[in-house]
């Protein structure tokens, strides 16, 4: 989930839909043999493979992003830019690499909020069989 005090994203959880990261929704979790890979498109924003298909498009990097986990928030970081989140015209926020030069729903990095992505111990059944 986004922890950004006093934001509108504040507490908001991390969707996977459309190939892409979004604040609100459910959790990241499947159990598609040889899993889903995420990466950083040309634009900045975070996105992930098809289920059974290991394509990246050109432009796109991988690697960057860290899983820490701690007592009690664990953290989801990039490198040393971190994330942000920037808004959409249908109400949702998409979630991007905090960089400068991202190009951004708005077209204005100013219009996105930086976050820090948190997350408890999840101890139930892997909720999704793949993300689409």
């Amino acid at each position: 989930m986004a922890a950004r005090s006093a934001s509108p994203i504040h507490y908001l959880q991390m969707n996977a839909a459309g190939g892409h990261l979004w604040l609100g929704g459910n959790a990241m979790d499947v159990e598609v043999p040889g899993g889903q890979q995420t990466y950083v498109e040309a634009s900045g924003a975070l996105a992930f493979t098809q289920a059974h298909s290991a394509y990246i498009p050109a432009g796109a990097s991988v690697g960057g992003l860290r899983y820490e986990p701690g007592k009690p928030w664990s953290h989801l970081t990039y490198k040393d830019t971190g994330l942000m989140a920037c808004p959409t015209e249908d109400k949702r926020w998409q979630v991007y690499v905090a960089q400068q030069n991202a190009t951004v729903p708005s077209g204005k990095v100013s219009d996105c909020l930086g976050f820090s992505a948190i997350a408890l111990t999840y101890k139930g059944d892997i909720p999704a069989w793949q993300y689409a």
